[in-house]
């Protein structure tokens, strides 16, 4: 028999019990479709936070806890003050910027309108280092962080959310119940903040970081975000970090100092994890999916025992029986598995459309998961297969 035949036999085997073979298939579309959503929304996350922390420049230098430090993952993080944070600055003249990076999630109201959204509380420095661009008004001045002033700066969209067409400047919102006066509304930059979850810098709320304790109730820092004065002295602005930081805190230095190209590599690496883990998760579903088939193959198997014995008896060999199963289990999943992939990109576009939840669904998310239906159909086709191809033709024959 050629490929064609034992295709044929399947589809036809398939369409004689459709109600069955569609309770079949649905394991394998569940799986499937799981598998694309899931992997979808890690590469998502992926695209979205490397391309911001590309877009940042090459030129950063990040400060962070050391979480390789036994003391760091025992739960004691270390925190500088924000005066030790001027003081770096001054002990690093290879650093052109330095800001503080301390962000909260927050109420922000006016007259009735309130919205939830992410409150970042930084320094003046931040906005040159970010390229800042402003609609209105202006971002926080050196006095304003030194005057401990209680101002803000508002992105587009919470902006707009907030005050409609109308001109917000001079304005008085409230911030988790913290009167601020609104100085300035932000140029709409369509991206993912750092450390953003899943909301974009259009909806942040900007605060001086002198304010940070009356929103966060610390007034010490544990990220810190600088910028070197040019790309070919990020090492030598690692190094004097590196060097203040032993002389404050000894050898034993619970901060770890990160250049951009490190900090990118490291962030691949945790998403690429994270987004092997969600994989998986989806995997499961396809494996149960995968069981489903193996069950409805072996009853199949039964039912047609008589039909496997006649064909034997007329001189179809263990190969052929065995080939026309394997082949019946692989086109099931493989039909799952297109299915599943549609289903499955679908879900994950409708995530990105209903929600701030990133999602880009790969050409090799849908390649694994087209193997993977593949490889599932005839893993757990073999067995039935097996089994069908080793009746007895005589006691098949005499099945009733």
């Amino acid at each position: 028999m050629g490929f064609r035949e034992y295709v044929s036999l399947a589809i036809a085997s398939i369409m004689a019990n459709k109600l069955r073979s569609a309770l079949t298939l649905l394991g394998i579309v569940i799986g499937v479709a799981s598998v694309i959503t899931m992997v979808s929304i890690g590469e998502g996350a992926r695209v979205e936070v490397t391309g911001e922390l590309e877009g940042m420049g090459s030129n950063m230098v990040f400060i962070q806890p050391n979480y390789h430090n036994e003391d760091v993952r025992m739960g004691d993080i270390p925190y500088l003050s924000f005066e030790e944070v001027d003081l770096l600055k001054a002990a690093c003249p290879h650093l052109l910027y330095v800001s503080p990076y301390i962000n909260a999630r927050g109420t922000v109201k006016y007259g009735r309108e309130d919205e939830g959204t992410t409150v970042v509380c930084v320094n003046d420095e931040f906005a040159w280092m970010q390229g800042f661009s402003m609609d209105a008004g202006r971002f926080f001045s050196e006095s304003d962080i030194r005057g401990r002033r209680f101002v803000a700066v508002l992105g587009r969209d919470i902006a707009d959310k907030l005050f409609g067409p109308g001109d917000p400047i001079g304005e008085t919102i409230r911030i988790n119940d913290l009167s601020c006066t609104v100085i300035g509304i932000m140029k709409r930059r369509g991206q993912s903040g750092l450390f953003s979850g899943m909301n974009t810098e259009d909806s942040y709320v900007y605060l001086p970081a002198s304010i940070a304790r009356r929103i966060t109730g610390f007034d010490r820092v544990s990220f810190i975000m600088a910028q070197a004065t040019d790309v070919e002295s990020v090492r030598l602005a690692v190094d004097e970090v590196n060097g203040f930081l032993r002389r404050r805190y000894g050898e034993d230095n619970r901060f770890l100092t990160q250049s951009s190209e490190s900090f990118l590599e490291s962030a691949r690496v945790i998403l690429g994890i994270f987004t092997a883990i969600l994989g998986g998760i989806g995997g499961i579903s396809l494996l149960v999916g995968g069981i489903g088939v193996m069950n409805i193959m072996l009853v199949t198997v039964t039912e047609r025992t008589r039909e496997i014995g006649i064909r034997k008896a007329v001189g179809a060999r263990k190969g052929d029986i065995l080939r026309q199963f394997v082949t019946e289990a692989v086109m099931l999943c493989l039909t799952g598995g297109i299915i599943g992939i549609i289903f499955g990109a679908l879900g994950a576009h409708l995530i990105a459309a209903v929600s701030p939840i990133p999602a880009s669904v790969s050409p090799l998310a849908v390649a694994v998961a087209f193997a993977s239906s593949s490889l599932v159909g005839l893993i757990f086709g073999v067995y039935p297969a097996y089994k069908a191809a080793n009746l007895d033709p005589i006691q098949a024959l005499r099945y009733e």
